[in-house]
């Protein structure tokens, strides 16, 4: 039958791309697959021809019994018959044209094995996922791997491919794939040398192209574009840094919009070694968040990652003096004065499934699968998740990134406020995601503006998913360090979570409000966002 052969081709594809036959023994498998259906598909029409077409001899009688008047009706399946095996030479034909083609194309063939011992896959055509996973786990990109991999693709089906598209598999290999294709420009490839080249095509076919532009980054003393040699792929989008100008914003603009319009759009800077004894400890001139824009209208930046991309949206905080707990609530007692003499820069948002996503493809570890969205907050991460996380940060841009202290999350959840919420002391629906007014079951994703900011102009302090902070846990405040450094335990398996999440009434998402939570313990109302050391310290405070 046509479809049975049909069903062997795509074998046949699946096959040759996992290695299992040479290229003549694919060619010549599937001419005599083709001949086979034409064959058939033409017996089958000279078959229906002459059963349309009763013989003469068989005189009147025969005609009579399919007259016109008879309530038998005649045959019509013979047109659709010869239809479905037009449809299905043409189908056959069409998807033997698209593999041929992508063999001339990519001008490299696959490796032959002529023996193979290991089991034959009962249906060589996965899906497009599972196709993805397979070329990610393998992580071969030579040629020879990518014109395979584009062998077995192009034989998916449309919605296959679509369905593929979607997921985050191809995600993973669109940010694995820029990065190799920046590795090679970096060791000094070409854009007409073997890999490279296969490598650019390879995106374009993916639909994930890759083209460099020119980054252009600000001096901030001067207030002028200077033209960098950072290179931006079509993902990455440049801009300017984000400084104070001295222009006051319409306080309809402060109230209601991103400050600086761009605030998603990098910072450009010369990336710093990618290792730990290459983090900065002291000031320098291309720093992205000195501590001067602290107290400014825009104390917004972002670092540049190792391979070109950007990090999480940083908010430089000024300095302060606050008070710290709550004398009613006996693990959040003694209230007591706490100095955050230094500045830090903390994530604008929480670090998102899309964030979190680009450091297990960079790292090659494991991702836990996401409930929602690319732009909604990581979960399913433990403590210590969260902590390699900000050790990658710091690896790959050269500044140090960590949890930040009980103190100091405490002290940015306030901004400048003693109230039991940063917005008051009821919590209304704008103010926080949380189960306080009515069931919520998901976190905002980091687009949505529906949750006003603190005054620090930081989101999700109250509510959306609790946080995890540097400290041990300490059943109260007594003996508390007062200068924002954390407190440690000999033994820390039990840690701290701050803020509470979108499934926890008001009371969990106090300022104040502190729970313990077992450092390996992963669920999905639980993620974090992390801190930023600025490297050149002032004495501004926080009236």
């Amino acid at each position: 039958m046509a479809v049975q052969d049909g069903a062997r081709l795509r074998q046949l594809v699946g096959d040759y791309y996992h290695g299992l036959m040479t290229q003549d023994s694919y060619r010549e498998q599937r001419a005599q697959l083709l001949n086979n259906i034409g064959a058939e598909v033409d017996e089958q029409s000279d078959t229906i021809t002459n059963r349309a077409q009763p013989s003469r001899e068989k005189g009147p009688a025969t005609s009579a019994t399919m007259s016109i008047d008879s309530k038998v009706p005649a045959p019509s399946f013979g047109p659709k018959r010869l239809a479905i095996g037009a449809i299905a030479i043409f189908g056959i034909a069409a998807l033997g044209f698209l593999v041929m083609t992508q063999m001339s194309d990519s001008g490299t063939q696959p490796v032959p094995q002529a023996e193979h011992n290991g089991p034959v896959p009962q249906s060589g055509l996965e899906r497009g996922d599972e196709l993805v996973a397979d070329f990610l786990s393998r992580n071969d990109w030579t040629e020879d791997s990518l014109g395979n991999f584009l062998l077995a693709w192009e034989a998916l089906d449309d919605g296959q491919r679509q369905l593929a598209e979607k997921g985050r598999g191809h995600r993973r290999l669109t940010t694995m794939l820029h990065q190799r294709i920046r590795e090679e420009t970096a060791l000094g490839g070409v854009p007409d040398s073997g890999l490279l080249e296969s490598l650019m095509s390879f995106a374009i076919t993916m639909g994930a192209p890759y083209r460099e532009s020119r980054a252009f980054t600000v001096n901030r003393k001067a207030g002028t574009e200077v033209e960098s040699d950072v290179l931006a792929t079509d993902s990455d989008v440049t801009a300017a840094a984000l400084i104070d100008t001295g222009e006051a914003e319409p306080e309809s603009a402060q109230a209601e919009t991103v400050p600086a319009n761009d605030l998603e759009q990098p910072v450009d800077g010369v990336p710093a070694a990618g290792s730990l004894a290459a983090i900065q400890t002291t000031a320098r001139a291309d720093d992205p968040c000195p501590s001067e824009i602290a107290n400014t209208r825009r104390p917004y930046c972002q670092d540049v990652l190792a391979d070109g991309s950007v990090g999480p949206l940083l908010v430089v905080l000024p300095t302060g003096t606050f008070e710290m707990g709550n004398d009613l609530v006996a693990s959040e007692a003694p209230l007591h004065k706490v100095d955050i003499a230094y500045h830090t820069a903390f994530a604008r948002y929480e670090t998102t499934s899309q964030e979190y996503e680009q450091f297990c493809a960079a790292t090659s570890l494991p991702c836990a699968d996401q409930p929602w969205d690319d732009e909604s907050p990581v979960v399913f991460v433990t403590w210590d998740d969260a902590t390699q996380y900000a050790k990658w940060l710091s690896e790959t841009t050269g500044f140090q990134y960590r949890l930040p202290t009980e103190a100091e999350w405490e002290f940015a959840a306030r901004a400048g406020t003693q109230s039991p919420y940063f917005f008051g002391d009821e919590i209304t629906p704008s103010a926080a995601q949380s189960s306080e007014n009515r069931p919520s079951e998901s976190p905002l994703p980091r687009t949505d503006r529906s949750i006003n900011r603190n005054p620090f102009g930081l989101y999700h302090m109250s509510g959306n998913v609790r946080e995890w902070v540097q400290d041990a846990w300490h059943p109260n405040y007594e003996n508390a360090p007062a200068d924002g450094s954390a407190r440690r335990l000999e033994a820390e398996d039990l840690r701290l979570v701050r803020g509470g999440s979108y499934s926890d009434p008001g009371a969990r998402l106090r300022s104040a409000a502190r729970e313990p939570l077992v450092q390996s313990h992963r669920d999905a109302m639980t993620g974090f966002r992390v801190v930023r050391e600025v490297l050149q310290q002032a004495t501004e405070s926080v009236n």
